[in-house]
């Protein structure tokens, strides 16, 4: 028999474990100073002829050629069969959390709020969970047994996995069968349900009306796509209009309202690509993060999994992560999935200035962190810094456009990602071998900074026209 005491300890190393695995200690608080609301100005447009119908899909309902990527049967139930990734008719490796020892040489780390010397959950954590799974659970390992509440179920079809979304109804019991269940049968992953914060835009100020500029986007689409994971697009807007843009939602709270962020990425690429002289690529836009009223969106673990997964699916070429958040083994997982598969991944750098850690998914080894300069190449004030920081581009003042046939000004490391993202859609229109995309994206940049790559620049600022020179 175990004591209380015993239990606590165990509860304890437990809820070390569940965070220990996602490589965090809570939620930083910079992550949660980037709820910055953008400034937009109504001004007379002339409104173009409405454009062509956008195709919306809902991954809960059948995806095109039919099908669902919910999981049948309802709550606890799960597909006939699931593939191992990769399509090979074996069983998939699958990593490994801390194992039971390893628990049980963790020191003690009560979170705030515990009660009666019990263990409470850290500050930033929502007491959700997300299991990675290559099929359904057997009765014997199913969390619901454990103080765990089912609150969502879907399949990720472009990994050949299942997605779980629990509640821990009892955290004390739930915590400290945490550690047990990540290690089950068939388990990929498990993870605390984690919290990203869209890199908002720092507000500047109104546009004249006089510097407005209508984005002008051809009907043509290209090879090519870019999956843009962030708001709500409002494709009706006139800088968008005739744009190949895919509209597709995996948060499906019946409110698909336009967002700022999201509008504001997609009217940069479009622009980015415009100024190049190349065709407009697909925008494959995934509404995976809410925006707030007052500015900034978030989003969680188990809604940006998805939308990775619709990405690969899709065979987006480049994604574009424009948020910043704690260490995801979930969000990891998934871009080394999209990356096996020849997709380049785009992240922000982070606006939380100079002294700020690493911020994530941008800090991954895969995924190439951009940062943001000004018109006269100089950093923007606000971005991190850093050794991952890998290339630069404009971001600082941005005419954007917004919901509503609104323009504004803008500042922040997410515009400098769309304008990377829409340069390496458009270079690999010209060449299929991404590392080579890259590799001449990087050897024409203009260096800014010390001499070479530092933490400020990276290699420099974007140079689209030298490197697509470089490719031809």
């Amino acid at each position: 028999m175990t004591d209380k005491g015993g239990r606590r300890r165990l509860l304890a190393a437990s809820l070390v474990a569940a965070v220990a695995a996602a490589g965090l200690h809570g939620m930083p608080a910079w992550a949660q100073s980037q709820r910055v609301a953008p400034v937009v100005q109504d001004l007379p447009v002339a409104l173009p002829p409405p454009p062509p119908p956008v195709t919306t899909f809902r991954p809960s309902s059948p995806p095109p050629g039919g099908g669902s990527n919910r999981v049948p049967g309802g709550r606890g139930s799960g597909p006939t069969a699931i593939p191992a990734p990769g399509g090979g008719g074996g069983p998939a490796v699958i990593p490994r959390g801390p194992s039971v020892d390893d628990l049980a040489r963790l020191p003690d780390a009560p979170g705030p709020g515990a009660r009666d010397g019990e263990p409470g959950i850290p500050a930033g954590l929502s007491n959700e969970f997300v299991f990675l799974r290559q099929g359904p659970w057997t009765p014997a390992d199913d969390p619901t047994g454990f103080g765990f509440q089912q609150l969502d179920a879907v399949s990720l079809p472009a990994v050949g996995l299942l997605l779980f979304r629990y509640r821990a109804v009892d955290p004390d019991q739930a915590l400290a069968a945490f550690a047990i269940l990540q290690r089950a049968s068939g388990v990929v992953l498990a993870q605390p349900n984690l919290t990203h914060i869209l890199q908002a835009g720092v507000p500047a100020k109104p546009v004249p009306s006089a510097r407005l500029k209508c984005l002008v986007a051809a009907t043509r689409s290209a090879a090519a796509a870019i999956a843009l994971i962030d708001s709500a697009v409002d494709a009706g807007h006139p800088a968008l209009a005739g744009a190949p843009i895919e509209l597709v939602d995996v948060v499906e709270d019946g409110d698909a309202s336009p967002g700022n962020h999201g509008t504001a990425l997609a009217g940069i690429m479009l622009e980015a690509m415009r100024d190049a002289g190349a065709e407009p690529v697909p925008i494959i836009a995934v509404r995976t993060f809410v925006e707030a009223p007052e500015g900034g969106g978030d989003s969680t673990s188990f809604l940006i999994g998805r939308a990775i997964d619709v990405a690969i699916g899709r065979g987006a070429a480049v994604l574009n992560l424009s948020f910043a958040g704690p260490s995801d083994q979930l969000l990891a997982y998934m871009i080394d999935q999209a990356v096996s598969r020849g997709a380049v991944v785009i992240a922000a750098a982070g606006n939380a200035g100079p002294q700020a850690p690493p911020a994530y998914p941008a800090a991954l080894e895969p995924v190439i962190a951009v940062t943001a300069t000004d018109a006269r190449d100089r950093l923007f004030e606000a971005a991190n810094q850093g050794p991952y920081v890998q290339i630069a581009a404009y971001g600082v003042d941005v005419m954007v456009p917004a919901p509503g046939n609104r323009y504004g000004l803008l500042s922040g490391t997410s515009l400098a990602a769309a304008y990377v993202s829409a340069a390496i859609a458009v270079l690999s229109n010209r060449n299929r071998d991404h590392d080579a995309v890259v590799a001449a994206m990087e050897g024409t940049a203009v260096d800014l900074g010390p001499p070479g790559r530092d933490a400020q620049f990276g290699v420099g600022r974007l140079d689209m026209a030298a490197a697509m020179d470089k490719l031809d």
